[in-house]
């Protein structure tokens, strides 16, 4: 058998195992693209909502997501740490809520501006703190579930009661 032969022969064998590695590698590679490229895209759309369930499950995401030694992926981390810090910061919300509101936004926003740059999207500070809608009636919405779950943990703890009025049956059917 001659060298071009055993060569061929080679070709033929490992050809499609290497084209099969080579696949799914770029396979991978493009998805933990996409999925590095959602998290940016749930913290954008939810940068007004930060209760809301996508923008916590992105945030925590991060460090999976952004785990490399690259200078990028450490910036990354190095904000959301900083973000994640001061969101646990209870005794500073509770002494100074409008200072705490204002800090929560800039170091989320420095956290999104770190992630653009690492995912190599041009996306200037300003579309970033501009940008983003939240109409007011999700605000209230929320409000009246936070006073609507607290009354009903109040009432189920005794904390509070229910008042009851008994109404005389011929009142109820003059109403109806």
């Amino acid at each position: 058998m001659s060298l071009n032969e055993v060569l061929t022969l080679i070709a033929i064998l490992l050809g499609p195992i290497f084209a099969v590695i080579v696949g799914q590698y770029l396979q991978d590679r493009k998805s933990k693209k996409e999925r590095r490229e959602q998290v940016f895209k749930d913290l954008m759309s939810t940068r007004k909502l930060g209760i809301h369930l996508d923008h916590v499950k992105a945030l925590n995401l991060i460090d999976f997501e952004f785990a490399s030694n690259s200078s990028g992926d450490r910036a990354v981390r190095s904000a959301w740490s900083l973000y994640l810090k001061h969101l646990e910061d209870h005794a500073y919300r509770l002494k100074d809520a409008e200072e705490w509101n204002r800090k929560t936004e800039h170091l989320l926003y420095d956290l999104i501006e770190t992630l653009a740059k690492c995912l190599n999207f041009s996306v200037q500070r300003s579309q970033i703190e501009r940008g983003g809608y939240a109409p007011q009636f999700y605000n209230n919405v929320d409000t009246e579930n936070q006073i609507l779950r607290q009354s009903l943990i109040n009432l189920a703890t005794g904390r509070s009661c229910l008042k009851v009025v008994a109404i005389e049956s011929e009142k109820v059917e003059s109403k109806e």
